[in-house]
């Protein structure tokens, strides 16, 4: 069984970013791409919802060779497709300009360096 992701945590560390570098520039943080304001996981799960609920449609359709309703559905996955990639665009546009715009000057990274343990931080990719 998988775990619930909660993509909420983004947004609350994007909010706590955009108060560092607001507080860095000794003025408010603006310009972020993300919507900070409201909570990510509904939009998000609402918009993975629809898009699967599309794809049942899509499936239906083929197989009742109803070609109309097939295009109904690939429409509207696409309409709902293309709101997940501002979604996603807009925090990894916002990630990118916290990290690498110039706005706040990070501190170098060491050669092989990894978080403390007290973070308990696992990435899969190492």
């Amino acid at each position: 069984m998988r775990k619930k992701i909660r993509v909420d945590e983004v947004r609350l560390a994007l909010m706590q970013l955009s108060m560092l570098i607001g507080a860095a520039q000794n003025a408010e943080s603006k310009g972020w791409d993300s919507d900070l304001s409201g909570e990510f996981d509904d939009g998000l799960y609402s918009d993975l919802e629809s898009l699967c609920k599309e794809a049942r449609l899509l499936m239906d359709a083929l197989k009742n060779h109803d070609l109309v309703t097939a295009k109904y559905a690939i429409t509207n996955a696409s309409v709902i497709s293309h709101n997940l990639l501002n979604f996603f665009e807009g925090i990894k546009n916002d990630i990118d300009r916290a990290g690498w715009s110039g706005e706040y000057m990070w501190p170098d990274i060491p050669e092989g360096f990894h978080p403390s343990p007290k973070y308990k931080y696992f990435n899969r990719r190492q």
